[in-house]
């Protein structure tokens, strides 16, 4: 069932109306079936049947962006340990089959074939791939090392097909830990054709991590930085800086 607040067209047409873009590119969306769903996500998000797609995707931001939802995106699917990942993967490349503005990436884990992976690369259906600390080989896989959960091969892979890789960063500290400095810095300069993306502003959800961190980046030019679900602005200014 499709809900929103009162408030929410208000609150675009006052504060977001005249900054939003026509034809907008969302930088990270997700897109599941009922199975792959977690707790947290709000049923207003999917259908009677508990999908969301990309009709629903769509639905659902023009009830208060209206005409100035994003027309694409990059979508892929929702990491969880539990995950069938194969038909989950799947259902987003069936979603967005009709739409050729959109990307997709491939959830892998270190689990994986790289044999297998390549082949679907090679199928010219993803632009990328997506990694997630819940498949690292720990009880506490958030303070993971990006080796633990990020295998070689998927570097090999992206600098080989000039693909990209979505990591949103673990580690309490996040940008601002050394670990995960020099992590980046050594896989971007070793693999220059890989492109890397920060999820979250390099998972600013602290702005000062992200400000504390950011110039240890300097000078990489393949690593780039998504917006999603950074409400402030810090991490945007330390970034924009750099």
């Amino acid at each position: 069932m499709t809900e929103f607040l009162p408030d929410d067209q208000e609150l675009f047409a006052s504060q977001l109306k005249d900054f939003v873009p026509p034809d907008s590119f969302d930088a990270h969306a997700h897109l599941y079936r009922p199975q792959d769903a977690i707790s947290a996500l709000p049923p207003a998000a999917e259908n009677e049947q508990g999908f969301s797609g990309w009709n629903e995707y769509c639905e659902n931001l023009e009830l208060w962006m209206g005409s100035l939802r994003p027309s694409a995106g990059l979508f892929f699917a929702i990491p969880k340990p539990t995950l069938d990942r194969k038909p989950a993967n799947q259902f987003i490349l069936s979603e967005l089959a009709d739409q050729p503005g959109c990307r997709a990436l491939l959830l892998v884990t270190p689990e994986d074939s790289p044999e297998e992976v390549e082949a679907q690369i090679l199928a010219g259906k993803y632009s990328g791939f997506k990694v997630y600390h819940v498949y690292a080989n720990r009880k506490d896989t958030l303070q993971a090392e990006p080796q633990e959960y990020i295998p070689e091969w998927v570097w090999e892979l992206s600098n080989r097909y000039s693909l990209a890789i979505m990591l949103h960063m673990v580690r309490a500290r996040a940008m601002a830990d050394p670990i995960n400095q020099s992590y980046i810095r050594e896989h971007c300069l070793q693999y220059p054709d890989a492109k890397l993306i920060l999820a979250h502003a390099a998972r600013g959800f602290c702005g000062n991590h992200t400000t504390e961190g950011i110039a240890s980046l300097r000078g990489i030019d393949n690593v780039f930085f998504d917006t999603s679900a950074i409400c402030e602005p810090q991490p945007f200014e330390a970034i924009l800086r750099e």
